[in-house]
């Protein structure tokens, strides 16, 4: 190659360096000696002997990267086909991305695809994360494919071996479509029969199984071959992550058939000059790549062009072949300036009668120019439609929330699920051995219609059904329906079966008697009053209705418990002696009413009265140091020691009313 002694490098487009260049390789002539004496020691395998993984991975500082949304559009189309879309929501929502929407030319962060991963471990609940992070590799090779990109893939070479060369040009090509890509470097180290070496090179932390997911999906799509991938070092160096992988495969393509034969059989040619064997045999051309550094020298152009202001220093990336003159005694670097658009060219300091004028390298500025304005509306008009999805997203859950409130209120939420997941409403009819049963009543309602004007009755039953309403929702308990007359049905232990069903219905029914006193005619403007019936049996439940479902039940206990309600006096809570056999181990105190003919029946019953004033306050004392208060404070926890009659009973006890 002779000596480097007075020599230059002759570059395409018009520069010749002399001293630069001699440092430059002298530079890398030491760094390469240095890198084999000191291989094992950085991490850099120089041997044949494997390399034993690291057991600790120290991870410097880095910024938040960003990548494309392509790779996470992949992720969203194979995640909704695999598991569904409400678990994709369910995802996005874990991983703090809730009604995010993907769109393929916009940046989104480098830590969304490990949120991702870590949200399907937890909401799946199987698999790890590097498991998914594989996963969703093998799911942007599928995607790639889908909309079109496995023309280039599938062109990329001959054999895997040649893909894998390949890797870092099919990225190059895509810079065009994507200005802002920060690709990763894949460099084979080594290769034989068996498979390769392969140095991956990234800023990014946390993706090496992302890139085994595409490189398994690659090979076994596009060229028939499994292969097995073995991580056999990683580490940082100079900011970035680095990983050697051993990929086994049939590296078929490595050598060719006629040297595996045997040297017996290998026809023996006379001598060939090594000008001749050049001419008939090209070598193959071999792509490396040059990286300095240290800053040797800083200076300023003929043309004035100064550096950035900043201080961030613009590269120019170059494209060619260095080839050795020995006639010059020099090295020529025929070579073409890599520029995406005009912007690049403007911030290296170049100008486009720089350009060779016999090469397209000027065309493909100026189209690239144009194709990326055009490229940038088309963008902008993506983002805006993606606010607006986004925008329509949020007031769909909104609705959505809106319209299961009101389902809620008409089917119970476990029944309402299953008829969701398509399940027969025949199904949903179930029998239950034992329910309590609740009915209010307002007094006097039908007094009050005949004197009241529309207006005033729709009003006042507005108002009772919307105080009910709110106080039903601290009791687990279900309403069943509301009729136009002031009737009031609540169903305690439908349909999920609870023991303390009747503990339920009853605090519910203390507190609607409490607050029903708030409550004013609209004609005279008194308090208006309620009477309750309370009854335990059992039912039968289940939707009824395509057009206007709604949850009803069935049975002799439901017109029981009405008919309680219709036997009630005002102001008081008619108890049956099934329901006050399941109040009797708890806190409420019940005493016998008498006899009531009900159905031709006649039933023993129970009512609820009011005190003096003197009274509830002593109950209300006794509540506020109540620690099982505090989780309903509609129900108290009534002691006998502190009432030895039962005239001082109130609304918050029974008491016996003799017939």
């Amino acid at each position: 190659m002779g000596s480097l002694e007075n020599s230059y490098i002759y570059v395409g487009w018009g520069l010749k360096v002399n001293l630069l260049l001699q440092i430059f390789f002298r530079g890398i002539v030491i760094h390469i000696i240095t890198m084999l004496f000191t291989g094992v020691t950085n991490g850099i395998h120089t041997g044949t002997e494997p390399v034993q993984s690291k057991q600790f991975l120290y991870c410097p500082y880095q910024k938040d990267g960003t990548m494309y949304g392509i790779l996470l559009e992949s992720v969203q189309e194979y995640i909704c086909r695999d598991y569904g879309s409400d678990l994709w929501q369910k995802i996005l929502e874990h991983a703090g991305l809730k009604n995010m929407v993907f769109s393929t030319h916009k940046t989104y962060k480098d830590d969304n695809l490990k949120k991702i991963a870590a949200a399907c471990c937890v909401v799946l609940a199987k698999g790890s994360m590097d498991e998914y992070m594989d996963y969703f590799g093998k799911c942007f090779v599928e995607f790639c494919i889908s909309y079109g990109y496995d023309k280039v893939l599938r062109v990329a070479g001959r054999h895997f071996r040649d893909f894998l060369h390949g890797i870092d040009n099919l990225h190059e090509v895509l810079r065009f479509s994507f200005p802002k890509m920060r690709s990763p470097s894949f460099i084979i180290e080594s290769e034989d029969e068996q498979g390769c070496i392969l140095i991956y090179r990234s800023k990014r932390y946390g993706f090496k199984n992302y890139v085994t997911g595409q490189l398994k999906q690659c090979a076994k799509i596009f060229y028939k071959v499994e292969i097995q991938v073995e991580i056999q070092d990683e580490e940082f160096v100079d900011n970035k992550y680095h990983v050697r992988f051993r990929l086994n495969f049939d590296n078929s393509g490595y050598k060719s058939p006629f040297c595996r034969r045997a040297s017996s059989e290998i026809y023996r040619f006379s001598s060939i000059s090594s000008t001749t064997f050049f001419r008939v045999l090209t070598l193959q051309s071999v792509t490396f790549e040059l990286e300095y550094r240290y800053i040797i020298s800083q200076f300023t152009d003929q043309s004035g062009a100064s550096s950035d202001s900043s201080g961030h220093r613009k590269h120019l990336l170059l494209r060619g072949q260095m080839k050795f003159i020995q006639d010059w005694n020099a090295i020529i670097f025929l070579c073409t300036p890599l520029l995406n658009n005009l912007d690049v060219l403007e911030n290296v300091g170049l100008f486009i009668s720089d350009l060779n004028m016999f090469d397209n390298s000027q065309d493909m500025v100026m189209a690239g120019w144009q194709h990326a304005s055009e490229l940038e509306c088309s963008i902008e008009h993506q983002v805006e439609k993606i606010e607006l999805i986004k925008e329509n997203m949020e007031k769909l859950e909104e609705w959505r929330k809106k319209s299961n409130d009101l389902l809620y209120s008409m089917i119970p939420c476990t029944i309402a699920d299953r008829l969701k997941h398509g399940e027969d409403p025949i199904k949903t009819c179930e029998a239950f051995d034992e329910v309590t049963i609740m009915f209010s009543y307002l007094v006097g309602f039908s007094e009050i219609c005949g004197q009241a004007s529309a207006i005033q009755i729709v009003e006042c039953i507005n108002n009772v059904f919307t105080l009910f309403d709110n106080i039903i929702d601290k009791y687990d308990v279900f309403k069943v329906e509301t009729l136009g007359d002031a009737v009031y049905m609540v169903a305690g232990g439908v349909p999920d079966r609870k023991p303390n069903h009747a503990e339920s219905v009853a605090g519910l029914a203390l507190e609607l008697m409490e607050k029903s006193q708030t409550l004013k005619d609209p004609i005279t403007d008194k308090k208006l009053r309620t009477r309750i019936g309370m009854h335990t049996g059992s039912v039968v439940g289940g939707v009824v209705g395509k057009r206007m479902p709604q949850y009803c039940l069935f049975g002799d206990t439901v017109n029981t418990a009405s008919r309680m309600q219709t036997y009630s006096e005002p102001g008081h809570i008619h108890l049956s002696e099934p329901c006050h056999k399941c109040l009797e181990e708890t806190e409420f105190v019940t005493v016998l009413r008498g006899k009531v003919n009900i159905k031709k029946y006649q039933r023993q019953v129970l009512i609820m009265s009011e005190i003096s004033e003197t009274s509830l306050n002593n109950i209300r004392n006794i509540r506020e140091k109540s620690e099982q208060c505090s989780h309903n404070p509609c129900i108290l926890k009534q002691c006998r020691k502190y009432y030895s009659k039962f005239e001082q009973c109130s609304k918050y006890q029974r008491q016996v009313l003799t017939v």
